[in-house]
Protein backbone atom coordinates (compact mmCIF):
# COMPACT_ATOMS: atom_id res chain seq x y z
CA UNK A 1 0.00 0.00 0.00
CA UNK A 2 1.33 3.46 -0.82
CA UNK A 3 1.99 6.32 1.54
CA UNK A 4 1.74 10.06 1.14
CA UNK A 5 3.57 11.06 4.33
CA UNK A 6 7.06 11.10 2.83
CA UNK A 7 10.34 9.39 3.58
CA UNK A 8 11.38 11.61 6.54
CA UNK A 9 8.15 10.77 8.39
CA UNK A 10 8.53 7.05 7.62
CA UNK A 11 12.09 7.22 8.99
CA UNK A 12 10.82 8.99 12.11
CA UNK A 13 8.13 6.34 12.65
CA UNK A 14 10.81 3.67 12.31
CA UNK A 15 12.97 5.50 14.86
CA UNK A 16 10.02 5.46 17.28
CA UNK A 17 9.62 1.72 16.72
CA UNK A 18 6.23 2.02 15.01
CA UNK A 19 7.44 0.90 11.57
CA UNK A 20 10.06 -1.58 10.44
CA UNK A 21 12.04 -1.01 7.27
CA UNK A 22 11.86 -4.27 5.32
CA UNK A 23 13.89 -3.20 2.33
CA UNK A 24 14.29 -0.43 -0.17
CA UNK A 25 11.08 1.62 -0.05
CA UNK A 26 9.32 -1.18 1.83
CA UNK A 27 7.95 -0.73 5.33
CA UNK A 28 5.81 -2.78 7.68
CA UNK A 29 4.04 -1.87 10.88
CA UNK A 30 5.50 -3.23 14.11
CA UNK A 31 3.36 -4.70 16.89
CA UNK A 32 3.80 -1.43 18.78
CA UNK A 33 2.59 0.51 15.73
CA UNK A 34 -0.45 -1.74 15.34
CA UNK A 35 -1.30 -1.37 19.02
CA UNK A 36 -0.98 2.41 18.88
CA UNK A 37 -3.06 2.65 15.72
CA UNK A 38 -5.80 0.50 17.26
CA UNK A 39 -6.09 2.92 20.20
CA UNK A 40 -6.39 6.07 18.07
CA UNK A 41 -9.65 7.45 16.73
CA UNK A 42 -9.81 7.61 12.97
CA UNK A 43 -8.86 10.95 11.50
CA UNK A 44 -11.50 12.82 9.57
CA UNK A 45 -11.28 11.70 5.94
CA UNK A 46 -10.73 15.27 4.72
CA UNK A 47 -7.54 15.75 6.82
CA UNK A 48 -4.88 14.15 4.65
CA UNK A 49 -1.25 13.43 5.48
CA UNK A 50 0.11 16.36 3.48
CA UNK A 51 -2.24 18.77 5.27
CA UNK A 52 -1.18 17.37 8.64
CA UNK A 53 2.52 17.62 7.72
CA UNK A 54 2.10 21.30 6.74
CA UNK A 55 0.20 22.04 9.96
CA UNK A 56 2.97 20.50 12.09
CA UNK A 57 5.83 22.50 10.49
CA UNK A 58 5.50 25.54 12.81
CA UNK A 59 5.57 23.25 15.84
CA UNK A 60 8.70 21.49 14.55
CA UNK A 61 10.43 24.80 13.86
CA UNK A 62 9.56 25.98 17.37
CA UNK A 63 11.24 22.89 18.80
CA UNK A 64 8.14 21.03 19.97
CA UNK A 65 8.24 17.26 20.11
CA UNK A 66 5.77 15.84 17.59
CA UNK A 67 3.88 13.26 19.63
CA UNK A 68 0.49 11.61 19.55
CA UNK A 69 -1.14 14.25 21.73
CA UNK A 70 0.04 17.13 19.53
CA UNK A 71 -1.05 15.29 16.38
CA UNK A 72 -4.47 14.64 17.95
CA UNK A 73 -4.90 18.32 18.87
CA UNK A 74 -3.81 19.53 15.41
CA UNK A 75 -6.09 16.96 13.76
CA UNK A 76 -9.05 18.16 15.84
CA UNK A 77 -8.30 21.79 14.98
CA UNK A 78 -8.03 21.02 11.26
CA UNK A 79 -11.21 18.95 11.33
CA UNK A 80 -13.09 21.74 13.13
CA UNK A 81 -11.84 24.31 10.62
CA UNK A 82 -12.78 22.12 7.65
CA UNK A 83 -16.22 21.24 8.98
CA UNK A 84 -17.11 24.81 10.02
CA UNK A 85 -19.45 26.68 7.70
CA UNK A 86 -17.34 27.86 4.78
CA UNK A 87 -14.37 25.74 5.89
CA UNK A 88 -12.59 23.63 3.32
CA UNK A 89 -14.09 25.49 0.42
Amino acid sequence: MGSDIGRPMLDALATFGLLHKDGRDMWSMTDAGSTLLATQPEAAPNVDGAMMDRALIPFQRAGYSINGELVRIVNEALTAALTAPGGGS
